[in-house]
């Protein structure tokens, strides 16, 4: 009866085991990051070096998309600007770039939470009790983990998930996900074509013309595509990227690194 009644409870009580699971998650995950720290127990393979260059332009006074074109959006251009402010008000201890790697996995783990979450939520509606299995499978993926103190993946995955989550199709959340960048992109160009007004003369406006029609043909073009295959198909593609990349990697830490 005891047996019995402890299952019935749990039936009862999903979002019990949820948390506990979710306390387990997010405990892993930070450890993970001292794990990966720059001087830690692994080569520094990341890109955390290139966003902390990056961000240290701000001495010279260079700041992204107003100063600099930036590959990433707004978004995590500007975050690592934040983040590299922060980390400098910090004595620094160990390697120079710890406290910068672990305020960026901090950011990156809160992403990968709030990801949890809202798979689980998009879990419970299709599976119903089955929706714990999900998010187990989901915490035992590999790669997310090795991604989160050098990449900016969680952050674009969080977004998309909690569109998901709150009832948006792929479509609407990939394209909510693109609509972010845009105020940043336009207040950073204004800013920047104000600053430069002296600068700019009549003759270089069909050069500044010509720039900016191509890069808004191609940018329609790659984003129509990539919202046009959404619409057909799923993100599985992405997933089984995912885990083949992450097998990938730990064959990679096996036979190089020797870090098992």
């Amino acid at each position: 009866m005891r047996e019995s009644d402890t299952m019935t409870e749990r039936q009862e009580n999903p979002s019990r085991d949820f948390l506990l699971l979710l306390t387990l998650f997010v405990a892993f995950r930070l450890g993970s990051v001292l794990f990966f720290r720059p001087g830690g127990h692994v080569r520094d393979y990341s890109d955390l070096i290139f966003y902390q260059n990056r961000a240290s332009w701000q001495d010279f006074g260079f700041l992204p998309y107003r100063d600099y074109w930036s590959e990433y959006p707004p978004l995590f251009a500007w975050l690592t600007v934040g983040i590299d402010r922060i980390a400098r008000l910090i004595p620094a201890w160990d390697d120079q770039r710890l406290w910068f790697a672990a305020l960026f996995g901090l950011v990156t783990v809160a992403a990968e939470t709030l990801t949890l979450v809202a798979l689980y939520r998009l879990a419970r509606r299709i599976y119903g009790d089955g929706a714990l299995r999900v998010a187990w499978l989901y915490a035992l993926l590999f790669l997310p983990v090795y991604l989160l103190g050098g990449w900016y993946d969680a952050l674009p995955v969080a977004t998309i998930m909690g569109g998901l989550a709150l009832g948006l199709s792929r479509l609407a959340a990939t394209e909510f996900s693109f609509f972010l960048a845009i105020p940043a992109m336009l207040g950073a160009s204004a800013v920047k074509l104000m600053s430069a007004r002296e600068a700019v003369a009549l003759g270089d406006i069909p050069l500044f013309a010509v720039g900016f029609i191509v890069s808004f043909v191609v940018a329609l073009v790659v984003i129509r595509g990539l919202l046009a295959f959404i619409s057909r198909n799923s993100f599985v593609p992405f997933a089984w990227y995912r885990i083949i990349f992450g097998v990938a990697l730990l064959v990679l830490f096996w036979l190089s690194i020797g870090v098992f």
